[in-house]
């Protein structure tokens, strides 16, 4: 286990809480099973693990407390979690918990309610009642610990939703998990006791504006815009990876790959005509440069240095868009 240092009291205000990392990778494949099922259970509470494969156990864990709540990102191989009730009688834990996966669905299982989850949705457990969560090969994801008296005061009907997946803002969901995910890594010094206010704001407001129809269109299109950004800016950095793909930028932003098409159909285009546009203006650029400098020009590298996959669909998809082929381009 590794610990970040981050916490003390500076001026009286508690700064940000260590970092704790548990990681499976180091230990021996004797060992790997009794340490992640140790991990898991320091992490939330007592919790019974059972992977796919004895003989493969990958997991690990990035971990913080604050005063109120706790925050993970998991990662993992085939497993199965399961809370016993009577795990739950004996340490008396009483939170609620929103796992967000960003990866791979996860399937649940809590006093008869039972869903599937995909990347960019969440579900809600109550740690004083057992559960199962089924976690596939290459999982990730974003969990929230959250104290069941902080959010009862706030949320009444908060203890119906336990074991559903249909109580949370769809749009808000990315936002929460972004925050939680960004909260690991960020120092917020003075301002952590502001940040976590905030991280359980944005949760009861997820919630309280679970249908989409509770949010006002302005909030609902500053929202887009925010992500169209980052999403943009995304693009913009990598669109050189010919392995480029809307699942794997939905990845990258915790959001799913529906939400991603979305965004972009708001600004009336597509995730493949953005990247398209941006690699054949890249590919004009170069183009330009070299006959300016009176370089020798090699289509099929530019055409690879641009993300195209060969020459051949270098060429087809710029004669498309300019009418020539890019070795008659001036």
């Amino acid at each position: 286990m590794t610990n970040y240092d981050r916490s003390g009291v500076l001026g009286g205000v508690t700064i940000m809480p260590d970092i704790h990392h548990y990681n499976t990778e180091q230990l021996n494949g004797a060992n790997k099973l009794n340490a992640w099922q140790e991990y898991m259970s320091t992490v939330y509470y007592s919790l019974d693990v059972i992977p796919l494969s004895a003989d493969r156990v990958r997991g690990e864990l990035y971990e913080a407390q604050f005063s109120s709540v706790g925050l993970s990102h998991f990662k993992a191989d085939a497993q199965k979690v399961i809370r016993h009730k009577s795990a739950a009688q004996r340490d008396k834990s009483e939170n609620f918990v929103f796992l967000f996966p960003t990866r791979q669905k996860m399937a649940f299982e809590q006093n008869g309610r039972a869903g599937v989850v995909h990347p960019g949705n969440v579900f809600l457990l109550n740690s004083a009642e057992g559960y199962r969560i089924d976690v596939p090969d290459q999982s990730e994801n974003v969990t929230l610990k959250i104290s069941c008296d902080t959010l009862r005061s706030r949320m009444s009907s908060i203890d119906d939703m336990c074991g559903t997946i249909s109580f949370a803002n769809p749009f808000l969901v990315p936002v929460v998990a972004q925050l939680g995910a960004q909260l690991l890594r960020f120092d917020g010094g003075r301002d952590s006791v502001k940040l976590e206010q905030t991280l359980i704001d944005l949760v009861c407001l997820m919630m309280e504006t679970h249908s989409e129809d509770d949010v006002t269109t302005s909030n609902y299109q500053s929202l887009v815009a925010v992500m169209h950004d980052r999403l943009m800016s995304h693009l913009r950095a990598n669109f050189r990876d010919p392995g480029l793909n809307p699942t794997k930028v939905a990845a990258a932003h915790r959001i799913s790959a529906r939400y991603l098409h979305r965004v972009f159909h708001q600004y009336g285009t597509t995730f493949g005509d953005v990247l398209m546009e941006m690699r054949l203006i890249e590919a004009c650029r170069m183009l330009r440069q070299a006959r300016a400098l009176k370089h020798p020009v090699n289509m099929g590298e530019i055409g690879y240095r641009c993300g195209f996959v060969s020459q051949a669909h270098f060429s087809s998809r710029f004669r498309q868009q300019f009418g020539v082929s890019p070795r008659h381009f001036i």
